[in-house]
């Protein structure tokens, strides 16, 4: 029981009944330190959530606009050579004047998700991981839009060499595209789900 009488004597068993102010008070001043540092933490935990909600709800139609668009696109034309089998049909797709106007479509449709800046100074409590999510598909977005841009380009003077190479970096692109922005668009969901403004903010 040495310790308990360290802090008071008043406790079951003891000798005597003497308060050990000055234990009490260390005690005090350390419960008071602990607090003023979990304090804040434990706030800004609550508020991230919230502020994570907002930033989700801010750009999770785009996101998941994004997914259908490049999902329907890719439905329609393949750019890859499924291991030389498919080359023909690739070649084929140089002249295709359907193609241009299919991939300038979707660039016109990625726009919105294209024009977003992912600016953190508004959203400063924001889940850093949510927003590199965001910031990634952004950046996938573009180079998309991009290369869907350059298709109206392609002429006679293109040959089949650089068409292949085109199409390669295409299929990479809407591959890791459309993995990376499904990603950020079932995050930005998740973040919705997991604070719901309807419940939270009554």
């Amino acid at each position: 029981m040495e310790w308990i009488d360290g802090v008071s004597q008043c406790w079951w068993l003891s000798k005597t009944c003497a308060i050990d102010w000055d234990a009490w008070s260390s005690i005090g001043t350390m419960l008071g330190v602990l607090t003023a540092l979990l304090g804040p933490a434990v706030r800004r935990f609550f508020a991230s959530r919230r502020v994570s909600a907002i930033f989700a709800a801010a750009y999770a139609p785009d996101l998941s606009d994004s997914v259908y668009r490049i999902k329907e696109f890719r439905k329609a034309y393949s750019f890859s050579d499924n291991g030389g089998e498919g080359g023909a049909a690739r070649i084929a797709l140089k002249d295709d004047k359907e193609l241009q106007t299919a991939a300038l479509a979707l660039a016109s449709d990625l726009g919105r998700l294209t024009s977003a800046e992912v600016d953190l100074s508004k959203f400063p409590d924001v889940n850093t991981v949510l927003a590199a999510d965001v910031s990634r598909s952004v950046f996938f977005a573009r180079e998309i839009s991009r290369l869907a841009g350059l298709i109206e380009l392609v002429n006679d003077q293109v040959t089949v060499d650089d068409w292949n190479k085109f199409c390669d970096a295409f299929e990479r692109n809407l591959d890791d595209g459309l993995a990376v922005i499904e990603h950020a668009a079932k995050a930005t969901r998740n973040a919705l789900v997991r604070m719901s403004i309807l419940k939270s903010f009554r």
